[in-house]
């Protein structure tokens, strides 16, 4: 279908509408001029005469009536005046020019409004007049007809439906290229999943014989602590009563060669006698409950061992983490080039990173979290929502990644361990080989464990600091004093100290209703 171009008509239009803008930045420019006089004069009279604020209120309200009165007769003007030759045929660009006009004037008259303050001898009198303006009704619909006249003309219809015929050839383009990467995405699954059976057998095989001997060298090491800290705490009870009997020894040698009138002596190493009698029978008694308790139970062997040998599974299966199996696309509908040979949106990748990030951080720390500790102990949760992290959290239970347990209507959550990371963000190079991508998945990993290893320094600073400090103190006194948290958050230290307590290192006592830590 072709259409005509009324070129006369056309030219008119434009001519008309450079009169009309005339018009307009005139009208704009006896505003703008207008109302700066009036603000020197309010400046420099209101504070002399206050006769004066009534006139100047007045002049005001005058010329913003007579910039909206210009912009509505404008408008009208426009109206009558350009609608014959849009009827005569016109290039839908000029049409557009008066559109723009329109939404301009209605534009101006809606943002258009008059506020006034005042001040006599420095004071301020705040806001002392205020007046707002809106486009008329006649204004908006005269602007609503000429945007579907534009709409409507022969040439923008035709560009639109050009516009749609490209972007259906594109979308069927980019669905082809999609086939056509599906299919060979279909055709080297087969291989992938070979390439992964070998490997995930390989890295079994090494864990399976990398856990055992990490487990036994943990609980020798343990046992070896144990003993240490047995030994130590029977010397110490013991010191203690070789202590007292030397006091006791000493002061019946006193009492033994006190002269006959030394009666305050003879008090005063009587009343020592006595005190170190009852130590003696406190340390005594002490030792002898800590002899029946045993080295186990003195050390918490049991608990130690199991969080012990928990944990040396753990840095081999970090160390040494299982592939991610490699989805089968012919299970996944494909929508688009990048989803063909990878099965997940974007969308869906960066969400199983921050979950694998997520459980890592669980993993890590060992203990019970919630979802605003996890929040502030995950570096790649700092910029989420806590709903965001909510949601996710709850992806990882359904999972089985996570467990979820609750105590007085509060949700805890830790790490169910034997899981390896998703390794989603390599799920993009599906058409490489498959070592690249297990190769990027290791890296994942130990950019993770960084992570795991800083918190673990800063701890062991912390664990030092307080106990040379040799008494309770609170979080703040710890962030004052400890140089490895000088540069830490409130809610970070607090998290690190948190797991401390959680690992048996550092015990909490609380105070009017304040929270110190000690060393242990």
């Amino acid at each position: 279908m072709t259409f005509m171009i009324n070129e006369q008509a056309d030219r008119a239009l434009n001519s008309a509408m450079d009169e009309l803008d005339s018009q307009l930045r005139r009208a704009e420019s006896r505003f703008e001029s207008d109302g700066r006089s009036l603000e020197i004069k309010s400046q420099y009279s209101i504070c002399n005469d206050m006769s004066v604020l009534a006139d100047i209120l007045s002049e005001s309200r005058r010329i913003t009536d007579e910039l909206y009165a210009s912009y509505e007769a404008l408008i009208r003007a426009a109206n009558s005046i350009c609608k014959p030759f849009a009827d005569e045929g016109v290039y839908p660009s000029t049409l557009n020019r008066v559109v723009k006009f329109m939404k301009h004037i209605n534009s101006e008259c809606s943002t258009l409004g008059s506020n006034y303050s005042a001040s006599v001898d420095s004071y301020s009198l705040g806001n002392i007049a205020s007046t707002r303006y809106s486009p008329s009704s006649e204004a908006r619909m005269i602007e609503t007809n000429w945007t579907l006249l534009h709409s409507m003309h022969p040439q923008v219809a035709e560009e639109k439906r050009l516009a749609e015929e490209r972007a259906a050839k594109l979308r069927a383009e980019r669905e082809e290229q999609a086939r056509i990467e599906r299919e060979r995405a279909i055709e080297e699954y087969p291989q992938k999943l070979a390439a992964w059976e070998a490997e995930h057998a390989r890295v079994t095989a090494i864990r399976e014989k990398l856990i055992p001997e990490a487990r036994e060298k943990a609980k020798k090491k343990l046992q070896d602590e144990m003993k240490a800290h047995f030994a130590k705490c029977v010397g110490e009870r013991e010191r203690a009563i070789a202590e007292q009997r030397a006091i006791i020894d000493s002061c019946q040698a006193t009492i033994k060669s006190a002269k006959f009138f030394e009666f305050g002596k003879k008090i005063e190493a009587g009343q020592r006698t006595t005190q170190a009698n009852q130590r003696l029978a406190i340390e005594s008694a002490a030792l002898a409950e800590l002899q029946a308790r045993g080295p186990e139970k003195e050390f918490d062997y049991g608990r130690k061992l199991e969080k012990a040998l928990s944990q040396a599974q753990s840095e081999v299966e970090r160390a040494n983490p299982l592939p991610s199996k490699p989805q089968d696309p012919s299970q996944v509908r494909s929508t688009s080039s990048y989803s063909s040979t990878t099965g997940l949106t974007a969308v869906q990748i960066a969400n199983n990173s921050v979950k694998d990030a997520i459980y890592e951080t669980l993993l890590d720390t060992g203990s019970l979290m919630t979802i605003p500790e996890i929040q502030e102990t995950c570096p790649a949760c700092c910029d989420l929502t806590n709903q965001r992290i909510s949601a996710l959290v709850r992806q990882l239970v359904s999972d089985g990644r996570v467990e979820r347990l609750e105590d007085k209507r509060v949700a805890y959550f830790r790490a169910v361990e034997g899981f390896s990371s998703s390794s989603y963000e390599d799920t993009s190079s599906y058409s490489s080989s498959y070592s690249s991508s297990y190769s990027s998945s290791s890296s994942y990993s130990s950019s993770s464990s960084s992570v795991s290893s800083a918190n673990s320094g800063i701890k062991a600073e912390i664990y030092d600091f307080l106990k040379a400090a040799g008494r309770p103190m609170t979080i703040s006194e710890v962030m004052e004093g400890c140089p490895a948290c000088a540069d830490l958050s409130n809610q970070r230290c607090s998290a690190l100290i948190r797991q401390l307590v959680s690992d048996g290192e550092v015990l909490r006592t609380e105070q009017y209703r304040k929270a110190y830590f000690e060393a242990i």
